[in-house]
């Protein structure tokens, strides 16, 4: 390893050392103080900069928890100790990888008179509580904890097991491996293990259980793909304990997230003695397969449309929005600015994307409102302002409830939003790009902006290309050809481009020819020049490349381009002609004492047979190469253009050698124009 390679590999691991190091250092956020427990540095959510983290979750680390709505909490132990403090943050309408937890280690409290939780059973001796409250979201952590409490008819102090089952048969699908939840890590301070169905565990607890709770515990294993299963340390009898562990939802959730689908988990716990009660022993946790938008948002799909000149192009548009006030309310109008080349007549409303949550999830909106029904009725209307540049769309009777309502905890701000989705076409104009920032006018509240939404456009299509090249270094071998020839090439191109500024790329084909000749006179004597004379030699070679390329490239407002490409070249057709005389000098005269000639070719395509000069064979050799070039074009980029590139050839083998190479540079000046779009 060279110096210099050992000094960049010395700083890498420097880099890597230290952002180990900051990483940990942001674990420490939580600050403990006389029953005041704070996270400090509560990080910005991405995205929409309105979105906020809608609910905390707190971990005592002695066995209590609590949720709350802010980035502190109160709350004083019993006893006197080192605890790790745990607080998961759970974002609420928008979308980021999983929620962020932040850990406190050596937290040590001095004991005071505890104001612990009280917690709500529900008449049951199992029970499952969640940070998401009954909704969950794709790629997101679910913080979960299991209750369980030793039944009155159990033995003094008893053992049992808990079972924890996931990913149920048919309820998201055929497929429930890929989309499915998977475990993540698992937290408690008492020693258990746990382990998938069918395991070793699985074995053990299965026997040992009562036949009623065997019969529940074996359906449910029927009906479930997955299952964690835990061993329970000794309860006396109505001693409640718990369990905290995660689950993630998988990424793959997101394909279905807007299909109104619903997921669940089941636990079911069995003490090994009293009586086995289905009812009170199993509790089933349905969640929401919630779709997580940013509030006051405008997507639009494609984000990428291809222009074809007189095609109409549909884009669908998504509005979320969310009312940010304290009272409700009626309607809310949705102003969404024209594009230059949108058809205005031809938006649609898709009835079945558009809601609210303060309403029947599923309910269809009736876009084509009568004055009867704006009066009565809830529906949606579409119309046009009277400059005629925008169109409106007006959700009537919708009672969105504000974010700061007073009925609205931290758990049900899914009432405060809503949702419009439309379709739209183009005229089949050309624009570089559609820029769209939709206006939410609440009645009884403050008109707000959503973000900005933008459309790239590009065109795919194939252009044809002439040129005209002239050779001008012949590498190492042939550093004596001369008498270059200018010839033509031909290609076709397949090109992705922007129709403004922006990266391009594509494929090219094409033929290249190159022609070029030289001399070469060597002096010599022998028996048929005693008095001296030169062997010389005329090789003559015209060459025909097939070659193919990738090609990338950066334009400037359709105009400029600069690009780079590289490939493969290989002859397809050749033509070598050498011409060997031996020539005698006289004090008068020269003479030519010997000659031979040869015309032969080569490439994949007009393969000849050996050939002899002077009994000697010449065999030619097919062979391949590698091809780069940069260039610079400019023109109406998508239609017509004119160009100049350097181009550079490497032949590691070359026709009749195999021990020489043979590179080729020139210059081609071509001209390039649009055969058809795809």
């Amino acid at each position: 390893m060279n110096k210099c390679l050992r000094l960049y590999t010395y700083f890498f691991l420097l880099c890597l050392i230290s952002f180990r190091l900051s990483a940990q250092d942001t674990l420490n956020n939580i600050t403990v103080n006389n029953g005041f427990i704070l996270l400090n540095d509560i990080p910005a959510l991405e995205g929409n900069p309105k979105a906020i983290w809608g609910n905390y979750f707190w971990e005592f680390g002695d066995g209590h928890y609590k949720m709350t709505e802010k980035s502190s909490v109160d709350y004083t132990y019993s006893e006197s100790g080192i605890y790790n403090v745990r607080a998961s943050l759970t974002p609420y309408y928008t979308v980021v990888s999983k929620p962020i937890t932040y850990y406190q280690d050596n937290v040590a409290i001095n004991g005071v008179p505890t104001n612990a939780p009280s917690y709500n059973m529900n008449d049951r001796y199992v029970n499952i509580v969640t940070n998401s409250r009954y909704e969950v979201v794709a790629d997101h952590e679910i913080r979960v904890v299991l209750h369980y409490e030793m039944p009155p008819s159990a033995k003094s102090s008893d053992e049992g097991y808990l079972f924890l089952f996931y990913n149920k048969k048919g309820e998201i699908g055929d497929s429930p491996d890929k989309i499915s939840y998977e475990s993540f890590s698992y937290l408690d301070a008492d020693t258990r293990t746990y382990a998938k169905a069918n395991s070793s565990l699985m074995g053990v607890a299965f026997p040992a259980l009562s036949s009623t709770a065997k019969s529940s515990i074996q359906q449910l294993q029927n009906e479930h793909v997955d299952v964690l299963v835990f061993k329970t340390s000794s309860l006396s009898r109505g001693q409640e304990n718990r369990i905290f562990l995660s689950l993630k939802a998988n990424p793959e959730l997101a394909d279905i997230a807007d299909m109104k689908r619903e997921l669940s988990f089941t636990a079911a716990w069995a003490p090994l003695s009293g009586t086995f009660d289905p009812e009170k022993h199993i509790h089933q946790y349905s969640m929401d397969l919630l779709e997580v938008h940013d509030p006051n948002k405008i997507e639009v799909f494609p984000k990428v449309a291809y222009y074809k000149k007189g095609r109409k192009q549909k884009l669908f548009y998504t509005i979320d929005f969310q009312n940010e006030a304290e009272g409700i309310v009626r309607d809310v109008i949705v102003r969404f600015p024209l594009a230059k080349n949108h058809d205005a007549s031809t938006a649609k409303i898709d009835p079945n994307k558009n809601s609210t949550y303060a309403v029947d999830k599923d309910l269809v909106w009736n876009y084509h409102c009568s004055p009867v029904q704006k009066e009565n009725n809830k529906c949606l209307s579409l119309g046009k302002n009277s400059a005629a540049d925008s169109l409106l769309f007006t959700f009537h009777n919708i009672d969105l409830f504000g974010k700061d309502h007073q009925l609205i905890g931290p758990f049900n701000k899914k009432l405060t939003k809503g949702r419009l989705s439309f379709s739209i076409l183009t005229d089949g104009t050309r624009a570089n790009k559609n820029k769209s920032q939709v206006d939410i006018i609440f009645r009884g509240a403050e008109a707000m902006a959503t973000n900005k939404a933008k459309v790239k456009w590009r065109q795919s299509a194939f252009y044809l290309k002439t040129g005209l090249n002239s050779a001008h270094d012949f590498g190492v071998y042939l550093a004596d050809a001369q008498n270059f020839m200018e010839r033509a090439s031909v290609g076709l191109i397949y090109d992705n481009t922007p129709l403004g500024t922006g990266i391009s790329w594509g494929i090219e084909g094409g033929l290249t020819s190159l022609t070029m000749r030289r001399s070469n006179s060597t002096a010599i004597t022998n028996n048929l020049t005693p008095n001296g004379g030169l062997w010389v030699q005329n090789e003559r070679i015209s060459m025909r490349m097939l070659e193919a390329q990738a090609r990338v490239g950066y334009q400037f407002g359709g105009f400029i381009k600069g690009f780079a490409s590289a490939g493969l070249s290989v002859p397809a057709f050749a033509d070598l002609s050498l011409e060997s005389d031996v020539v005698h000098y006289t004090v008068d005269a020269q003479e030519t004492v010997l000659a031979d000639a040869i015309d032969t070719g080569f490439g994949i395509f007009n393969s000849s047979p050996d050939a002899e000069l002077f009994n000697q064979t010449i065999s030619t050799n097919n062979f391949m190469g590698f091809m780069t070039n940069v260039g610079l074009e400019a023109g109406l980029l998508n239609n017509l253009s004119v160009g100049i590139k350097g181009e550079m050839r490497f032949y590691p083998n070359f026709y009749y050698t195999t021990d020489k190479c043979f590179s080729v540079r020139n210059t081609e000046v071509f001209l390039r124009f649009r055969l058809f779009s795809l």
